[in-house]
C-alpha cells in the first residue's frame, strides 16, 4: 500500500488511504451518535435563524416561529420547529377568553442539520493536532448555520404552501413566492446542501492533506500532477521532533 506523507510547518505523520478510510468509518458512527443525544443543543441556532427569518421575510404569513420539545410521528420526544401563522384555525372551538387558534405547522430539524456530524467525523479521521481539530470544528459549525438554517426555513414554507390548506397557499402566494421556486429551494437545502457543503468545507480545511492523499497538485490553473511520495516511517522517526500538542490519532 502506497503511502502519503502530510507535512505541515507544525506537524508530520505519515498515513495511508486505506488508513484514512478506516478511521473515516469509526469516527462517523460516533459523531452522528453525539449529534442525536446532543440533538436540541444542535438545532437551537439553526432553528432561532430560521425562526428570525421567517418571521422578518414573511411576517403577513408567519407570526411565531421557534423550536419546541414535542413528540414526533414516531412517538419519540424531538426538538420541533413549530411555525404559528397569522391565519386563524377553522373548525376549532375558542379558548378560554373567546380568542381562535391559528394554524401552525412543525417540523424535524435534525433532517436539516447531519451535515454537522459529517464534519466533524471526517475532521476526526484526518491527521491533525488537537488545536487545529477544535479550529475546524468551531468555524466549521459556524459556516453550516446559514446552511442548516436555510433548509429548515424552505421546508416551513414548503408545508405551508403545498400541505396547509388553500388559505395559506394563498398567503404565501401573495408574498411572491411561487411554489417552483418553493419546490426548488426545499430540494436545495433537503438533498443538496446538507450532504455536499460539509465535504466542501473539510477539502477547503484539508486542501494540502486532500491533495496528497489523492497523489495529486494543482498548479495554479494547469494540469494536476504527480505528488512524489514522502519519506518512509523509517526515514520520519529520524525526523526533528515537533513542539506542537500530541494528535488525536
Amino acid at each position: 500500500m502506497s503511502e502519503v506523507k502530510i507535512s505541515s510547518p507544525a506537524e508530520e505523520e505519515t498515513i495511508g488511504v486505506k488508513h484514512f478510510v478506516l478511521q473515516a468509518v469509526l469516527w462517523l458512527p460516533l459523531m452522528f451518535f453525539l449529534w442525536f443525544v446532543l440533538r436540541s443543543a444542535v438545532v437551537a441556532l439553526p432553528t432561532s435563524l430560521a425562526g428570525w427569518a421567517l418571521e422578518t421575510g414573511m411576517p403577513t404569513v408567519v407570526s411565531m416561529a421557534q423550536q419546541d420539545f414535542l413528540t414526533n410521528e414516531d412517538g419519540v420526544p424531538a426538538p420541533m420547529f413549530v411555525v404559528t401563522t397569522t391565519l386563524p384555525a377553522t373548525g376549532v372551538a375558542p379558548n378560554e377568553f373567546g380568542d381562535l387558534p391559528f394554524q401552525a405547522t412543525t417540523l424535524e430539524p435534525l433532517l436539516y442539520c447531519y451535515g454537522l456530524a459529517m464534519l466533524f467525523g471526517l475532521v476526526m479521521a484526518t491527521p491533525l493536532n488537537w488545536r487545529r481539530t477544535f479550529a475546524q470544528w468551531f468555524f466549521g459549525w459556524l459556516l453550516l448555520i446559514p446552511i442548516q438554517a436555510f433548509g429548515i426555513a424552505a421546508a416551513a414554507i414548503k408545508q405551508l404552501s403545498f400541505e396547509s390548506g388553500d388559505g395559506l397557499r394563498g398567503m404565501v402566494a401573495a408574498t411572491g413566492l411561487s411554489q417552483d421556486m418553493i419546490a426548488y429551494c426545499y430540494q436545495l437545502g433537503y438533498l443538496m446542501l446538507p450532504p455536499v457543503m460539509p465535504v466542501i468545507l473539510w477539502i477547503l480545511f484539508n486542501r494540502r492533506f486532500v491533495e496528497r492523499l489523492a497523489g495529486i497538485s494543482w498548479h495554479g490553473v494547469g494540469e494536476p500532477v504527480a505528488v512524489a511520495h514522502g519519506p518512509t516511517l523509517a526515514e520520519s522517526a529520524h525526523a526533528e521532533p515537533s513542539n506542537e500538542p500530541d494528535r488525536k490519532s
